[in-house]
């Protein structure tokens, strides 16, 4: 037997109930078509996923959400049934009109790519019954480039029933998603007569027999990327009563575009950087850090972890040959200095009462080349979904007006510091081959054949897929941060295994 008891609390049926109850109050002769929690009369789940339409203080029910979405970060069938019934249309303002949720539009989308695995077809079920007008609305997860897979989505469910469609979409953050809104309206011609912006509250009017306006396509453009970073941050702070931000500014590309992401989301005045040199931080880092910060106005400490360091190698040095010349200097040496960072992190964060961001990216993230208690730490993972070369693009794109991020910072050899002469290709494959070969691995679903079959070559193939493997018990432990990717590598929507024998 199915129990809702497992799935929503009761107490939070009853204040959606009496929240949507004060909303209807205030809806008058213009209509509003919103998706709630619906209670089903039915068989299965009690809980349906409903589009309802409100309009004069009444509440209709419209239309259920039919194919319940599974994949990538979507778990409906936990919470909701489906619909069993038609796909309805109905009279509104002399139109045919009809209503999908969400998922339900993108039907045609996918059977245009071969991907048609719906159980059901309700944009094919609505073929000749001569709907004029197609209403959506959405809360569909944002990923960089996103906005041009939507239009043509809009564009074939147009072509194929011949009607205009309003697709409305939620927009903010909400931990790990970020929802960039981009409203628009398309009419049956296929031209985009009335579009929302992203990231902000808007009142579109439109005539649909009117002119084309733009729409944007955010596919390459790095703005979008850096706007849903900038949403994701604000809103996870705010929602949260988060006073400010604080982590370690190194003079490295990684900390750099985290401080002008955190300062454009929350201002100079709630951001605190600190840098934390050891023996091993080059004079360069150390000046392009102080540059920085001056830059961009922020609180900026320094701390240098010396004699904690030290300390280290006399309480260790006798037991394990720590720092001392009977031991080899290897990763055990190196992680001390991060943990010991993110200690000094977290003692701001505890003591202001702000939130530490880890500053490690995708491509780290993917292979375990960050440490654990140390630079992972902290409550936000902001740049965790993002590749080490579209770092780079977000570091340009963030001087495109003035320099804030030192140029030295982009151009010098990518290094942790954590060693004499240190680089990060000691360890791994040069950035634009990572980042290609995660790409088709992580997002692409891509198995060692097929990477070795585009040219890649097969030992550097085998590492990454072997390091990839090895960090997922990593990653389980690592702050949440947005995810901007088509597959991010957030359990949330991976969901890869630790223990397993499989290799891709």
């Amino acid at each position: 037997m199915w129990s809702h008891k497992k799935r929503f609390y009761p107490s939070f049926i009853k204040g959606h109930d009496t929240e949507l109850a004060a909303l209807a109050k205030g809806i008058g002769e213009v209509g509003l078509v919103m998706s709630i929690t619906a209670k089903n009369n039915g068989e299965g789940k009690p809980f349906l996923n409903m589009a309802v339409l409100i309009q004069n203080g009444l509440i209709t029910n419209l239309q259920a959400k039919t194919n319940l979405a599974t994949d990538t970060v979507f778990n409906d069938y936990r919470f909701y049934e489906m619909n069993h019934g038609a796909i309805v249309t109905f009279p509104y303002r002399g139109m045919t009109t009809a209503v999908l949720v969400c998922q339900d539009l993108w039907e045609v989308y996918d059977a245009a790519h071969g991907e048609h695995y719906f159980p059901r077809h309700p944009v094919s079920e609505l073929k000749g019954k001569g709907v004029e007008l197609l209403l959506v609305p959405n809360a569909s997860p944002y990923y960089w480039g996103k906005g041009s897979a939507r239009h043509e989505m809009v564009k074939n469910v147009v072509e194929t029933l011949g009607c205009a469609v309003v697709y409305a979409n939620y927009w903010g953050g909400q931990d790990e998603l970020v929802f960039d809104g981009r409203s628009f309206i398309m009419n049956n011609n296929g031209v985009v007569v009335g579009a929302a912006p992203a990231y902000k509250d808007a009142v579109v009017v439109a005539d649909l027999d009117g002119p084309a306006v733009t729409y944007h396509f955010d596919d390459g453009d790095v703005q979008a990327l850096e706007d849903a970073l900038v949403a994701a941050l604000r809103d996870y702070t705010g929602k949260n009563g988060i006073k400010g931000v604080v982590f370690g500014l190194s003079g490295g590309i990684d900390s750099a575009i985290c401080a002008v992401l955190a300062v454009k989301a929350l201002g100079p005045e709630r951001v605190i950087c600190i840098r934390m040199p050891s023996q091993y931080s080059s004079q360069g880092s150390l000046d392009d850090a102080e540059t920085l910060a001056k830059n961009l106005g922020i609180r900026f400490d320094t701390i240098p972890i010396n004699d904690v360091y030290e300390l280290y190698v006399k309480l260790l040095g006798s037991t394990i040959g720590f720092g001392t010349p009977t031991g080899a200097f290897d990763v055990t040496e190196e992680n001390i200095q991060a943990r010991a960072r993110g200690n000094i992190v977290m003692a701001y964060a505890n003591k202001y009462g702000y939130m530490a961001i880890a500053t490690g990216n995708k491509s780290e993230f993917s292979v375990g080349y960050a440490t654990l208690y140390g630079d992972m730490c902290g409550g936000y993972a902001l740049i965790k979904d993002v590749l080490k070369m579209d770092i780079y693009r977000l570091s340009e794109w963030a001087n495109h007006e003035r320099e804030i991020i030192p140029r030295s910072s982009i151009t010098k050899p990518p290094s942790a510091e954590l060693r004499p002469d240190q680089k990060d290709t000691d360890s791994l494959p040069d950035y634009p081959v990572l980042d290609r070969i995660l790409k088709g691995l992580v997002e692409n679903f891509q198995g060692r054949d097929e990477l070795v079959a585009q040219g890649f070559d097969p030992k550097v193939v085998e590492k990454v897929i072997m390091m990839t493997d090895r960090a997922e018990f990593k990653r389980r432990q690592a702050p949440p941060g947005p995810i901007v990717s088509k597959e991010g590598l957030a359990w949330l929507n991976r969901q890869y295994p630790i223990s397993t024998k499989f290799r891709p």
